[in-house]
């Protein structure tokens, strides 16, 4: 036969063992002690035997036992690919105030989905087509002479600082581990008017 102390109460146990401490009219604080004294030191804390105490005056004597899962709410978590869909520069903060999901939700949501958080590159502004082939044009040419001629070599260069009044702020967008983020083309060097 097994000793008392040997024994391992469940937390239902206690809290029955609660009930039957309110019932003999002990306060919290002796029923704790009480508890602790049968069982042992850790198997009730003060402060969870007060507020059971709290609801056995209310007439509550059910004990509850919650389950992790159902704590949690369910969201439709196709929402948030909806709207990194529509502007995938969106943070976690500005997606859980548009949704009302915590944030710890969306951010366990993109992990899990393979999402990074990426910085897109620089590039140095948009070609437009046009441009795209004019520049092709031009190094077929530039590499059809360095053929016939080494003219790099009698290249002198320098070297200009730019200062620009309104800088791009670049933002971090969650796309997927192998995808590409979105480039962003820096700002036209122009005076400001």
């Amino acid at each position: 036969m097994k000793k008392a102390t040997e024994f391992q109460p469940s937390k239902e146990h206690i809290f029955h063992c609660a009930i039957y401490e309110f019932n003999k009219g002990n306060t919290a604080s002796r029923a704790t002690k009480n508890i602790c004294e049968t069982y042992n030191e850790n198997s009730l804390m003060e402060r969870t035997c007060q507020r059971w105490f709290s609801k056995f005056r209310l007439g509550d004597f059910g004990f509850e036992k919650k389950d992790k899962n159902e704590k949690k709410k369910k969201y439709d978590l196709d929402d948030i690919d909806e709207t990194l869909k529509e502007n995938p520069f969106s943070t976690i903060r500005e997606i859980s105030s548009h949704l009302n999901i915590p944030k710890s939700t969306i951010y366990d949501y993109l992990k899990n989905s393979g999402k990074v958080n990426k910085l897109g590159n620089y590039i140095p502004y948009e070609l437009k087509e046009n441009e795209k082939k004019t520049r092709i044009d031009i190094s077929r040419k530039l590499l059809k002479k360095l053929a016939e001629f080494n003219f790099l070599d009698q290249i002198i260069t320098g070297d200009e600082k730019w200062i620009q009044y309104d800088n791009i702020v670049r933002k971090r967008q969650w796309v997927n581990k192998k995808e590409r983020p979105i480039s962003s083309p820096k700002l036209k060097r122009n005076k400001k008017k």
